[in-house]
């Protein structure tokens, strides 16, 4: 998996809060989509790669993986859903960056269930 290199460069990571209130840490990237758009005119977008929510618990800050049901490490998402996006902390990048190199994503075959 790669952990933050994309051509070579460190990718940054940012803080998404989205309207519906949830904070994510993310690598991120602005760029464009087209759906629900007039034909040829793009809308403003921004994909992340490896999402984390943020959790505030009793302990402190708790990080867990975003979009759980896709396989995808990888989510573009319209700027309408988004309210800011900023730089974190550097304290929160390392432990962003130590989350996102724990993730082992395994490949199961789907359960059969006999009746």
């Amino acid at each position: 998996m790669d952990t933050g290199k994309k051509r070579g460069l460190v990718m940054e990571i940012k803080n998404v809060k989205l309207v519906t209130g949830e904070e994510l840490v993310s690598e991120a990237e602005h760029t464009n989509v087209d759906n629900k758009a007039p034909p040829g005119k793009l809308r403003p977008a921004i994909k992340l790669t490896n999402p984390l929510i943020v959790f505030v618990t009793e302990k402190g800050l708790a990080f867990m993986r975003w979009a759980v049901l896709t396989h995808n490490e990888t989510v573009t998402l319209d700027m309408n859903h988004v309210l800011y996006v900023e730089d974190v902390k550097d304290e929160i990048e390392n432990k962003y960056r130590e989350q996102v190199g724990n993730i082992v994503v395994v490949k199961q075959p789907a359960i059969k269930l006999e009746i």
